[in-house]
């Protein structure tokens, strides 16, 4: 796989927030935000002053995307991204066969 088809699947899952997850799971426009957020590796006093919010409503919105995405960590987020990632990179790949 190419380092374009990569970027493009990063592209699109940060920037046009194409990560199926966050159909399937329901995140809401702040959910969506954090766990963005999550997935850059910010801790959760860097998402709070981000996102002009208290640390407790990061830690709470943080909790909820586990439980909507049925993960217990942030580790596991980041890797159904990754996952996504690969899917996306993939098939942008296929579609440049064509």
């Amino acid at each position: 796989m190419g380092w374009a088809c990569i970027i493009n699947g990063l592209y699109s899952i940060f920037y046009y927030g194409r990560c199926r997850g966050f159909i399937f799971w329901q995140l809401t426009p702040a959910e969506r935000d954090v766990a963005m957020l999550l997935v850059k590796d910010l801790n959760f006093g860097g998402i709070a002053r981000a996102r002009n919010a208290k640390e407790g409503t990061v830690k709470a919105q943080a909790n909820a995307i586990y439980r909507k995405a049925n993960v217990s960590s942030r580790h596991e987020l980041v890797a159904l991204f990754l996952d996504e990632l690969l899917q996306v990179s993939q098939d942008n790949f296929l579609i440049s066969l064509k």
